[in-house]
């Protein structure tokens, strides 16, 4: 009969014997294609499948398990996500309209005044 130490362990014990540990090469490589993904498949909206293919192929190539890939590609996806939804609502808050947004893009003056300033 086998130890309780063994049979916790032997698990990650095969896992480890399975993928590489990641290096800074492999991360680089890997930020480096999937930046080179995002800008040749730019016209498909948010990407939808592409990251997370491309991500899954490069980790599978550097054998650090596929896994890996497409929990990146769905951390990054959560990651936009979050920031768009950041951005939507302090344009609501600061209640700008698209008018307003496009005035001060082509102004290229970014601090903007509330009606109360500008009416002082």
């Amino acid at each position: 009969m086998k130890s309780k130490k063994q049979i916790d362990y032997s698990p990650l014990s095969t896992l480890g014997s399975r993928l590489s540990v990641p290096t800074v090469y492999s991360a680089f490589l890997l930020e480096s294609i999937s930046r080179t993904i995002t800008i040749v498949f730019k016209l498909i909206p948010f990407l939808i499948g592409v990251d997370e293919a491309g991500a899954k192929f490069v980790t599978q190539t550097l054998a650090l398990g596929a896994g890996v890939g497409v929990t990146l590609a769905i951390v990054r996806k959560g990651r936009i996500l979050f920031w768009t939804a950041i951005g939507l609502i302090l344009i609501v808050r600061r209640e700008f309209s698209l008018k307003e947004i496009n005035d001060v893009g082509n102004s290229g003056n970014w601090i903007v005044e509330s009606e109360e300033q500008k009416a002082d």
